[in-house]
């Protein structure tokens, strides 16, 4: 099996799985099996424990499993990476609080974009982006 995505199959916005596709291509491409992702999820957690800034904090495992695959599974720059958002989140939360929809909906400085309902088949969420008369779509904020 590939691990492109089916053809012209677009996914929901809104997603609370991991599409087949995805996990083949993790399988591939990062060499991810269920021991090897067990081990570095207990080596990523025994480090973040005995760090200051992240002892105390329990990650959920899909948390910590989306740093584990940005890095290709070396814990030493996930863990730095943890750190860095635990910081952000403690010193500058206001950066990342929930924004209402409505925001955006009455906001005249955002009625040029527009965040269409469906990714495309290989999991990015597309914008629409009007300025003038001219249109451009614009893929962005990829599932891996």
């Amino acid at each position: 099996m590939s691990s492109k995505p089916p053809e012209k199959e677009n996914l929901p916005f809104l997603m609370d799985y991991v599409p087949e596709f995805f996990q083949r291509k993790c399988e591939e491409e990062l060499n991810e099996t269920p021991e090897r992702k067990q081990a570095a999820l207990q080596e990523l957690r025994s480090m973040l424990q005995k760090n200051q800034t992240t002892s105390g904090i329990d990650f959920l495992d899909d948390f910590l499993v989306q740093y584990l695959r940005r890095h290709k599974y070396k814990t030493k720059p996930a863990m730095k990476m943890v750190e860095n958002s635990v910081d952000i989140y403690r010193n500058h939360n206001y950066l990342i609080q929930s924004i209402p929809d409505k925001y955006f909906l009455l906001r005249s400085s955002t009625k040029w974009w527009r965040v269409l309902p469906k990714r495309c088949p290989n999991g990015c969420t597309i914008l629409l982006i009007q300025v003038g008369k001219s249109v451009s779509i614009v893929s962005v904020l990829c599932l891996i």
